[in-house]
């Protein structure tokens, strides 16, 4: 996360970093979290399978994220929800100011793979000033499906920790003329803890 004015930028190697703890937490029976490139590329499919271990999971499950952030655009959150193994509903979070019209190529790619039968419901944010940092509230939300008024304080909250936590890491890393976090993790256990319980609860 990058102070940019008032505003937070959030790059997705970032978000993909900061999610690795949340969808540690995830019931990956129920829920996943895919990585923000995998929409934008158009790596979707209704018989995705995954691979754990050195097994195959089933298909996707009941409700799947998919963060969405196309070049020089905001960040957008879809949510797949099914009811059974062909019939899927899609959600769409977008910040109040952005246009529609930048997401309607991917909302009517998800609509035609998924061969949806009623229109994406399309929930606005109000608050501008969480910038891209908006992601994490539409998470927040959907994942305990609450009203995104009810998920702010958490989200502010948890953005501070992050942004905290990333100067930190930064420093470690400066420090120790070190690039990969798994090794400054293990010189440096408290920053490793912060990190992992950075998602402990929404």
């Amino acid at each position: 996360l990058i102070n940019f004015g008032k505003h937070l930028l959030l790059g997705p190697s970032v978000f993909d970093f900061l999610a690795h703890a949340l969808r540690a937490r995830v019931h990956a029976d129920s829920t996943r979290i895919l990585r923000s490139e995998q929409l934008r590329k158009r790596y979707i499919s209704p018989l995705m399978k995954w691979k754990r271990g050195q097994r195959r999971d089933s298909e996707l499950p009941t409700r799947t994220f998919l963060p969405y952030h196309p070049i020089s655009k905001f960040w957008a959150l879809y949510v797949l929800s099914k009811a059974d193994a062909s019939n899927f509903m899609l959600e769409c979070y977008l910040q109040r100011h952005v246009c529609p019209k930048a997401f309607e190529s991917t909302t009517a790619y998800l609509v035609k793979t998924f061969q949806l039968s009623t229109e994406p419901a399309v929930t606005y944010s109000e608050d501008a000033e969480l910038g891209d940092g908006a992601l994490f509230w539409y998470l927040y939300s959907a994942l305990l499906r609450a009203p995104l008024g009810e998920t702010l304080p958490t989200t502010r909250q948890f953005l501070t920790s992050c942004q905290q936590f990333l100067r930190d890491l930064l420093q470690e890393a400066s420090a120790r003329h070190e690039e990969h976090c798994a090794s400054i993790f293990l010189h440096n256990s408290a920053l490793e803890t912060r990190f992992e319980t950075l998602f402990s609860e929404p």
